[in-house]
């Protein structure tokens, strides 16, 4: 039963890829992730080099259908995300992964 709601909800939020969530996705992604992550997504920034963030552009998981969940197992998973995780939401973490599936696309 659990597999089935969590099959559903993982639908929903792949059904979501609307543009007014990747625009709400990408305001998100500026407010959250850009420190490290940069505006483009290349890791770029002084932070995402000593961090060793990861680069999105090109990056196969990212590429791949399951791109919600990679997005949302990183930053509720990974400690290098523990702040950025307790101010985001589910949804708003579905938001985030459109913007960041367009940048890995670079878009």
């Amino acid at each position: 039963m659990k597999r089935w709601i969590l099959l559903g909800v993982t639908g929903l939020l792949l059904g979501a890829g609307t543009q007014a969530h990747a625009a709400d996705g990408k305001e998100l992604y500026l407010a959250n992730c850009t420190k490290c992550h940069g505006d483009t997504g290349m890791a770029d920034t002084k932070a995402g080099k000593a961090a060793k963030a990861k680069q999105f552009q090109g990056d196969e998981k990212l590429l791949g259908a399951d791109y919600v969940e990679v997005v949302r197992s990183s930053v509720r998973e990974k400690k290098k995300h523990k702040v950025v995780s307790k101010k985001v939401s589910d949804a708003d973490l579905a938001a985030i992964a459109e913007f960041v599936k367009l940048l890995a696309t670079g878009g």
